[in-house]
């Protein structure tokens, strides 16, 4: 995009500049001029030293003040000339007057005419340099007497010099005089192309200053780099305002993204099983920020890996803003994992069942286009189980994630649930996650994409490694349809 609106704005750009056209005169600098070849006073010099000085000379205030005094002003005064014409060295000793005008004979007439003031000021100061050298000799015989054996050689140098000056005005020859002048302006090719290049390179540097400035993350790379973890999966935007797409019209698009991150932690559960030889699994599912997708994500793995066979239970610790029970359908201030550790509940009444039944949810009917579940009391389960403790009701405290009653419930957990889904705050704002980290073995991240920077990612991967649970990988969310990991079937 870039390169087009580059490439476009160059061409209109110097449309709107108007026509302009260029001529050219060639001037002849001869690095041994005959004048001197003639008088014996040529001596070497460096030729690239003299074409630099040339051109030194060719871009001097006087020239101009010749050109366009010679001219009557009819082309500009010596200001504008100047800033017109370029002059550059070419091949053969010869000096190349370019002119740029709007008209064709405006640029003919600039041209010539500073080429020839040049041929006229060179010529001056050679002829000034000369006279001068002649003046000072004649001076210096004038005070030596007749029979002085100087003289002799005074003389000769005086004669030389005399035939030097009548010669230096043929030194320098105009030989090639401006007669046409092409159209340079507009170039629509050309333009286009200098436009189009400079588009790529401003489009380079913006997305470098980009790069440089917006430090978000963008990708898996991004997220695996900074957290020296694989992305387990990355999840495309969820339909508004619908958490659960494990069943239901959206289950073809993302059943199978949610599958795969059960089917990679039942099996980092076993391995972790078989090392330690414990019974159930407790996996935190957390995220650096608020609103990246965390609860979302925690219920739908839950979900799979209750359809995967597994009892699951699924336990509601963000306890300051709550939002398992609400996604579940669960009655708001129904008793929940706060009433249990204060033992003003007990966890048989607190925790409510989602039937799962040959694999898939049952008992879950659409309302208005989106899943609702209805949860019930009971355990009338076949294949697997999906149960879920809400949080109950509200706390603003973390004295809960490090209590010795949440330690007793998790050991009474285990023997009962393969895996204990444990929804907990953001890592970054509140310090439960590092209190529930002795209580947890695998650690999921939620990270959604545009939203966490690499910054906070670092300082998210320096707690995690305090803490005793593993860190078993990260999810991506909100990834766009070509980072995702869509349904082989629904697309």
């Amino acid at each position: 995009m870039a390169i087009v609106i580059g490439a476009t704005a160059m061409v209109a750009l110097q449309a709107a500049k108007g026509p302009l056209y260029a001529a050219s005169a060639r001037v002849l600098v001869p690095s041994a001029p005959l004048s001197r070849i003639i008088t014996g006073t040529q001596v070497y010099i460096d030729p690239r030293t003299a074409q630099a000085t040339e051109l030194e000379l060719a871009h001097s205030p006087e020239v101009f003040d010749l050109a366009a005094s010679a001219t009557g002003n009819s082309y500009g005064n010596a200001g504008t000339m100047r800033g017109s014409t370029a002059v550059s060295a070419q091949s053969g000793d010869i000096l190349a007057f370019s002119a740029s005008s709007k008209t064709p004979r405006a640029a003919i007439g600039i041209a010539n005419a500073v080429a020839r003031a040049y041929i006229r000021w060179r010529a001056s100061l050679t002829s000034n340099a000369v006279g001068k050298s002649i003046t000072q000799l004649q001076d210096r015989l004038s005070t030596l007497p007749a029979g002085d054996p100087a003289r002799s050689d005074l003389q000769s140098e005086l004669t030389k010099l005399e035939v030097l000056n009548t010669l230096t005005s043929t030194d320098t020859l105009l030989v090639q005089p401006a007669g046409g002048a092409g159209k340079t302006r507009p170039a629509p090719i050309h333009d286009a192309l200098l436009g189009a290049a400079l588009g790529l390179l401003l489009g380079l540097l913006m997305s470098a200053l980009r790069e440089a400035i917006d430090t978000k993350v963008r990708s898996e790379r991004d997220v695996e780099d900074e957290l020296s973890v694989p992305v387990l999966a990355s999840i495309r935007t969820l339909p508004r305002k619908v958490r659960v797409v494990m069943y239901g019209r959206y289950e073809r698009f993302f059943a199978d993204t949610y599958a795969l991150i059960a089917a990679q932690l039942t099996q980092a559960a076993q391995r972790l099983q078989g090392a330690a030889r414990v019974q159930g699994t407790v996996i935190g599912i957390t995220s650096a920020l608020p609103r990246e997708g965390k609860t979302t994500t925690t219920c739908n793995v839950a979900v799979a890996l209750a359809r995967r066979g597994a009892r699951v239970l699924l336990i509601d610790f963000d306890l300051r803003k709550p939002e398992v029970g609400r996604t579940f359908g669960i009655p708001l201030g129904a008793p929940g994992v706060v009433d249990v550790l204060a033992g003003s509940a007990t966890l048989e009444a607190a925790v409510r069942t989602i039937a799962v039944e040959n694999g898939r949810l049952i008992g879950l009917p659409e309302t208005n286009g989106a899943s609702a579940p209805i949860a019930s009391d009971g355990s009338a389960t076949t294949i697997g189980s999906l149960h879920v403790l809400p949080a109950g009701r509200a706390v603003k405290t973390h004295t809960l994630a490090d209590s010795t009653e949440l330690a007793a419930l998790l050991r009474q957990l285990r023997l009962t649930y393969d895996f204990i889904i444990m929804d907990t705050p953001p890592a970054l704002l509140t310090v439960e996650m590092a209190d529930l980290g002795q209580h947890i073995d695998l650690v999921l991240l939620v990270i959604r994409q545009g939203k966490a920077s690499q910054r906070s990612l670092r300082t998210l991967n320096r707690h995690a490694q305090k803490w005793p649970a593993e860190l078993v990988g990260a999810v991506l969310t909100d990834a766009p349809g070509q980072q995702s990991y869509g349904s082989y079937y629904g697309e």
